[in-house]
């Protein structure tokens, strides 16, 4: 498609007022060098060679050593359909001969450039490019320049070359910058008139981008059409001669179409219809193929009644339907169909209203008379008849409001007719006849409710109610049968017709209530009960579990049930001395029961207060239901005062028969009843929860040291990937503010053997590999990291820093917080760490060429993660996290995240697991910076990356020892497109390689990892563990060993971890 460029015109206009340009130079004195580059520029754009060249030779008087002048008159010759050679080496002569070296350089590419095979490649390229083959003419760039990428070494043929990137998709932002490159290159250099004439072609496709987003938004963006319309009235009236004016019309014809529509909509709903009108109307002739604004203007006919403008409106809107779908147009025949019966509806509201007044003015004839009027002109409703016929019977004429019912009621079985009908016979008197329809209309679904035959629940519920005042008492025999089918509410509803007197009825009959969730009845007749002596203690606790159980109004039903706990409490739990000590009138089963109550209640502290009392006098030989009591002390304790609840905790023990009541006081024996038995037992629940709930407490109050050595050694080049790391971890951990304090030191050692620096491309590192490095090379670092952390519960923070004394050091941390949701669970973390796969990448590393450092990768992220475990044998797990890696001097990347597993317990005992998995995981980095040259991280970071895997460990445990073996097997897949071999360029010195690509990568292979771990209990209080882990894939074979020790400040005899868990240096942690 051919276009005019706006260049043009801009020319014409500038070069028309050039007269006037310059008698305004002479006057106010403005410099003329300036003046001269402008005309110069304009000239160019408008090809007027003579005044272009008569501006460059005054400039080149003006200043003959500046060489841009100079240039533009070469460039300006080198155009001519037939150059003048002579003129033109004279020319190159002439500026090679300044000193200028840059000057002379672009002036011998210029000559070349019309000298075969240059000229031949450069005028295909140009015919290639104006014929809409960018991507070929670029290809002769490329052959033609290929040291430099195909980028001309020369500014104008520069940018030509740019300005077919500009044409290339995918390629236009990289036209976008070098062209503001070459500008500031440009007018730094003195070349104005070229940085102008690059401004320009910048500024033109900055113009067809604008137009190109504007012919888009006037489709498909609603809120940015005026803008869009906005920016084609622009377009038409700076180029009304461009090929592409019918397009551009005929999109403003649409946007303008509809911004009228949107308008007159938005006024016509806000009442303002004459402005509505005025919209609809001026829009209609932009588009008069559509029926939009026509049937914006017949709602607001039908809006104002106004039936005679309606039908108008919607004649014009099928009229003008023949621009839109064929669905449209149907929908506006149907409107304009369905206008009498639109009218008729609107008149027959209006004499319902007319009914309702005369209604309630007490005018009964001529309700009847405005009743009949609208049922005659539309189909009755269940209202206008009951209505109706009601007004009928109060006139005396039942028969004829029965045959009213039987005339226009079109199902009496439904619900919303078969209710106002019946409600219509009891009012007649009809009583029988209402329950049969009632009966008819309404069936038993389900075994605990009523389900009717109909959509309308409300006119169920109603019909329901009706039935139940009309139905009579059921047998008792037969209500006992119902409810051995489990039908609650109907059996409910027999017995309670059948008026029992019996107490063990009346319990029947309060229970069934309860289960068909009548709260209200039922809680009556458990108060029923309660008046009786044999009943006075069960009854009552009976009805605070209806009202606690019943979820509708449960607030309501909460300080119900507090207020008769209380008053529970009040009557029953009274003290009384017997030898001096108090005689507790509840026994321990009741002061459970009511514990868990009061919790349901929402009054905890009145159940702590009552578990305290009675936990303070248990007693302190074995006794079960002593021993729940006091455990439910104990947990509401742990939190607020977990001294007190560990000293209750070592009471229940006794009491449950798991501690002598001389070793109460032993934390070693104490702790070493906690240990969890090789077999779990369900008739143990008392035990088991106790052994749970007081290992934890404990050992949350217990504070730990541990410290450890943690060697990791990764094979690859010396002096950059070699690395072998040693970290000492120094760590306490202690309670505070209720959760846990850590406070950690790691000493960090990362060393990476010696660079090769003997001959050029021993090293690919830094800006070694072309010219290869004479410097001294960095083999090592050491620092000190520092960090703090707390949890509590679900959420959890540290804040530290990477290795203080390495290249790069920063603050880093994270924060986590989880939402149990039984059986599964997810967290959601945010993170700032280092990547710490090698030295580059955690603490930076010198350039031994230049000197400079780069590296100190940091990936800030998120992290969301799940996992769904029963309990059982099975369970699933997961995560997906995205982070943005950033270092300096390297390049800035991007990563997504994604792993997920499925694991099965083969074999899943207190004391032994066995455990088999498959893993799936994907990885994507924006960019591929796994190498360890200038500008990028050194660390792994595949653009494509997927592996699966299986896996099987066996963990066991005895009383001083816990260990784990395990062993992963799996295959991966990893994929890098071609990429820069420097990702960051500038700054650089000019290398020979520092515009080389590295080519395109991927691999398939067979990894596997084992791994084995030990934890040894030395003493009650020292703990001795170890781990070692390899790995082995292509390429890829690293080695890790830890070893540790743990220091606890109380004795600890209880369960060892299982499995072991090593101390990670702090630059692991997620």
């Amino acid at each position: 498609m051919k276009t005019i460029p706006w260049l043009m015109l801009v020319f014409a206009l500038a070069s028309s007022c050039r007269a006037a340009e310059g008698n305004e130079v002479a006057t106010h004195g403005v410099a003329p060098e300036p003046w001269l580059e402008n005309q110069a520029s304009l000239a160019r754009a408008g090809g007027w060679e003579e005044i272009e060249r008569d501006a460059l030779r005054r400039l080149m008087s003006m200043n003959p050593n500046d060489a841009g002048p100079k240039l533009e008159e070469l460039r300006l010759a080198i155009t001519n359909a037939v150059p003048d050679i002579g003129q033109i080496k004279e020319l190159v002569r002439n500026l090679c001969a300044s000193p200028d070296e840059k000057a002379c350089r672009e002036a011998r590419v210029l000559q070349a450039s019309i000298e075969p095979p240059m000229s031949d490649a450069l005028a295909s390229a140009r015919l290639l490019f104006r014929a809409g083959r960018s991507a070929e003419a670029l290809e002769l760039y490329q052959k033609t320049f290929p040291a430099t990428q195909g980028r001309p070494p020369e500014s104008s043929l520069e940018l030509e070359y740019l300005s077919v990137l500009l044409t290339i998709p995918g390629r236009e932002a990289e036209g976008v910058k070098g062209i503001e490159a070459l500008i500031r290159r440009t007018e730094e250099h003195g070349s104005v008139i070229l940085s102008r004439r690059a401004a320009s072609l910048l500024a033109h496709h900055h113009f067809e981008r604008t137009l190109a987003e504007a012919l888009n938004d006037i489709y498909e963006n609603g809120t940015r059409r005026e803008r869009a319309a906005r920016v084609l009235e622009k377009a038409l009236k700076t180029f009304p001669q461009d090929s592409r004016t019918h397009r551009w019309r005929n999109a403003l014809n649409e946007g303008l179409y509809w911004i009228g529509v949107d308008r007159g909509d938005m006024l016509a709903a806000r009442g303002r219809f004459e402005e509505a009108r005025k919209a609809y109307r001026e829009c209609a002739h932009f588009r008069p193929d559509l029926p939009y604004s026509h049937l914006g203007l017949a709602k607001i006919a039908r809006r104002l009644g106004q039936w005679g403008r309606l039908k108008s409106h919607l004649a014009d809107a099928l009229a003008a339907s023949r621009g839109a779908a064929p669905s449209e147009r149907k929908r506006v025949a149907g409107l304009l169909a369905r206008v009498d019966e639109d009218q008729r509806d609107a008149a027959a509201d209006l004499y319902e209203l007319k009914a309702r007044n005369a209604e309630a003015g007490g005018n009964l004839q001529e309700q009847i008379e405005m009743l009949e009027r609208t049922l005659r002109l539309r189909r009755p409703e269940p209202w206008t008849l009951g209505s109706y016929t009601a007004a009928l019977l109060a006139a005396g004429r039942r028969d004829d409001a029965l045959q009213a019912w039987q005339k226009y009621a079109p199902d009496l079985r439904s619900p919303e007719w078969a209710l106002p009908y019946a409600r219509f016979l009891v009012n007649a008197g009809m009583e029988a006849s209402a329950l049969d329809i009632a009966a008819a209309a309404v069936i038993p679904d389900r075994h605990d409710e009523w389900m009717p035959i109909g959509k309308d629940v409300s006119d169920a519920e109603k019909l329901l109610d009706l039935r139940e005042e009309l139905e009579t008492n059921a047998a008792y025999e037969e209500a006992l049968g119902l409810a051995t089918k489990g039908e609650w509410a109907m059996a409910a509803e027999m017995l309670s017709g059948a008026r029992p007197e019996a107490d063990w009825q009346i319990a029947q009959l309060a229970r069934w209530e309860a289960k068909a969730g009548l709260t209200k009845r039922a809680v009556a007749n458990w108060d029923r009960l309660s008046e009786l002596p044999e009943w006075e203690r069960e009854a009552p606790l009976n009805a605070v579990e209806v009202l606690l159980g019943d979820m509708n109004d449960s607030r309501a039903h909460q300080a119900a049930a507090r207020r008769r706990l209380h008053a529970y409490l009040g009557r029953f739990d009274k003290r009384e001395l017997v030898n001096g000590r108090p005689l507790l009138l509840l026994s321990m089963a009741e002061v459970s029961r009511l514990g868990a109550l009061l919790e349901e209640a929402d009054d905890a502290a009145r159940a702590l207060r009552l578990y305290r009392d009675y936990a303070a006098h248990a007693p302190e030989g074995m006794d079960e239901e002593s021993a729940i009591v006091v455990r439910k002390a104990a947990q509401s304790l742990k939190d607020a005062v977990p001294e007190e609840a560990l000293q209750l905790y070592r009471k229940a023990f006794v009491n449950a028969g798991m501690l002598e009541a001389g070793e109460k006081e032993d934390d070693a024996a104490f702790t070493r009843a906690m240990r969890t038995p090789d077999q779990r037992s369900d008739s143990e629940w008392l035990q088991n929860s106790l052994r749970s709930g007081a290992s934890e407490l404990y050992l949350n109050e217990t504070p730990e040291i541990r410290t450890a050595l943690v060697w990791n050694y990764d094979s690859g080049t010396p002096g950059f990937s070699n690395l072998s790391a040693l970290t000492w971890v120094k760590e306490a951990r202690l309670p505070a503010a209720g959760g846990w304090l850590t406070l950690r030191a790691d000493t960090v050692h990362y060393d990476v053997g010696n660079l090769r620096l003997e001959e050029p491309y021993g090293a690919k590192f830094g800006t070694c590999y072309a010219p290869g490095c004479r410097g001294l090379a960095m083999r090592r670092d050491f620092g000190e990291s520092l960090a703090v952390a707390w949890a509590r519960g679900a959420f959890a923070f540290d804040v530290g820093m990477t290795p203080i004394g390495f290249t790069y050091s920063d603050p880093v941390g994270g924060a986590s917080y989880s939402w149990d949701l039984d059986p599964g669970s997810i967290t959601l973390s945010f993170y700032r760490r280092p990547k710490s796969s090698s030295l580059l990448s955690f603490g930076g590393m010198r350039d031994p060429q230049t000197g400079r450092t780069w590296g100190g990768v940091r990936r800030t992220g998120f992290e969301l993660s799940g996992s769904l475990d029963e309990g059982g044998s099975d369970g699933f797990w997961g995560f997906v996290s995205w982070e943005m890696l950033t270092g300096r001097n390297v390049a800035e990347n991007r990563s997504l995240q994604a792993m997920a597993g499925w694991y099965h317990r083969w074999v899943n005992e207190p004391n032994h697991e066995r455990t088999a998995g498959i893993s799936l995981m994907y990885w994507h980095f924006d960019k591929d910076l796994s190498d360890y040259v200038w500008g990028q991280g050194g660390y792994y970071s595949p653009q494509q990356f997927a592996s699966f895997g299986g896996s099987l460990s066996e963990a066991r445990r005895s009383a001083d020892w816990s260990w784990i073996l395990e062993g992963r097997l799996g295959i991966s897949y990893a994929k890098s497109s071609a990429r820069d071999r420097y990702p960051i360029k500038d700054s650089m010195p000019l290398l020979s390689d520092l515009y080389a690509r590295e080519a395109a990568d991927s691999s398939v292979g067979i990894g596997l990892s084992a791994r084995a771990a030990f934890e040894r209990r030395l003493a009650d209080r020292w703990f001795l563990g170890g781990e070692f882990i390899y790995q082995k894939s292509d390429g890829y074979t690293p080695v890790l060993a830890t070893l540790w020790l743990r220091y606890t400040l109380n004795d600890w005899a209880g369960d060892l971890p299982l499995p072991p868990v090593a101390p990670e240096p702090y630059s692991e942690w997620q």
